[in-house]
């Protein structure tokens, strides 16, 4: 392994898919990666006594380590002098899985159009924060000039819309807006969209992707209880969030997406959705109140619950 060196980076699941990719680590914490990050499919899965060889034989090998026991692999890395930039620990891929308005924008600097309440909710309220990359503001009436030191310009006086990712924090003139953007040749969903595609603006409960990842990864098994609520219903409460239960009380009412921001098939299919059911599947009940849920019960006896395809 001498001389296999490479400078270690900012890890992101499209730097990871260049490589050739292998996965190691206890089957539980492999299973539960692969359920949640399926762009991984094709992966190899290795045993400990293979990861010298792999490094040996592929130049442009990578290895995700999926494990609970991180000590345990950093001797093992630490004994084939294995490079810091050529593996990573699962978890180091768990923000790829967050909302992220400059991920959306391709590099482009971001438009915030509307500087009215909404505006304020949206800053204020949900994960758009400093580290977006933020030109200035556009306001029909240029009601001012400046706005958080960003300057606010009238529609007029944007010159090259496409080099800009619009957001629009209006629900009221979005059509409007839509309908401008559009004569500009720039297209919804690509160059523009609303800023309820990030639900966590209207939600009370919101949890980052990353961090329910971290808790149904690295929860213990529990034995003895199973349940169809997340793979078969949902419920709709107050302001559009969408519970994988029937009694949202039981799972602390924890969204998976929001009526008002994204299609009902995005919201059963989100990563949120996705990792909520991986709670049940590996039978850590991360997010469930066993304690007060009735319809816990004997896992092994219930038939019904193998025959479940989950999404």
């Amino acid at each position: 392994m001498q001389g296999k060196t490479q400078e270690n980076r900012g890890l992101t699941i499209k730097d990871v898919l260049k490589k050739e990719i292998y996965l190691v680590g206890d089957d539980k914490h492999v299973n539960d990666f692969l359920y949640v990050f399926d762009m991984f499919n094709n992966a190899t899965v290795i045993e400990e006594k293979q990861i010298d060889g792999v490094f040996n034989v592929h130049d442009n090998a990578f290895l995700i380590i999926c494990t609970g026991d991180k000590e345990k692999y950093l001797e093992i890395i630490k004994q084939i002098n294995l490079d810091r930039g050529m593996y990573a620990f699962a978890e180091e891929l768990f923000e790829d899985l967050d909302f992220d308005w400059n991920k959306l924008a391709g590099g482009r600097k971001i438009i915030l159009w509307g500087i009215g309440h909404e505006c304020d909710r949206f800053e204020n309220k949900s994960m758009f924060c400093e580290g977006n990359n933020v030109y200035g503001y556009v306001d029909s009436e240029k009601r001012m000039d400046y706005r958080n030191g960003k300057k606010v310009f009238l529609p007029e006086e944007i010159s090259g819309w496409r080099d800009y990712f619009v957001i629009i924090t209006t629900i009221k003139y979005y059509e409007q807006v839509a309908m401008e953007l559009s004569s500009y040749g720039l297209v919804e969903g690509i160059d523009y969209c609303s800023y309820m595609r990030q639900y966590d603006a209207f939600s009370d409960h919101y949890v980052m992707p990353s961090e329910m990842m971290k808790k149904a990864y690295y929860a213990e098994v529990t034995e003895g209880a199973y349940c169809r609520e997340p793979f078969t219903k949902c419920q709709i409460v107050t302001g559009g969030d969408v519970v994988p239960c029937s009694c949202p009380p039981l799972v602390d009412s924890l969204p998976i997406g929001n009526i008002f921001c994204e299609e009902c098939n995005a919201v059963w299919n989100s990563v949120e959705a996705k990792i909520f059911r991986l709670s049940i599947i590996n039978r850590t009940y991360a997010f469930c109140n066993l304690n007060l849920c009735g319809k816990a019960r004997n896992y092994d006896n219930d038939v019904g619950v193998k025959s479940i395809e989950t999404p």
